[in-house]
């Protein structure tokens, strides 16, 4: 089990379960990867990115304008 801490905005979590990638990590909180960049200990990563313990992820909304 990996325990990750989530951040979404200005509110943090952290999280313990068993899945292995950010893909894992944005399953099990219903969020979809098209809306959202995705930063790892303050790196830009993509989803298929393994997760290791006590990470620091960081999701960031796109908001578009049409």
């Amino acid at each position: 089990m990996k325990t990750i801490f989530l951040s979404i905005g200005d509110k943090t979590e952290k999280i313990s379960f068993f899945g292995s990638t950010i893909e894992d990590l944005l399953k099990l909180k219903k969020i979809n990867a098209e809306k959202v960049l995705i930063k790892k200990n303050n790196e830009f990563i993509t989803e298929d990115e393994a997760l290791n313990n006590k990470d620091i992820i960081e999701l960031i909304n796109i908001v578009s304008k049409g």
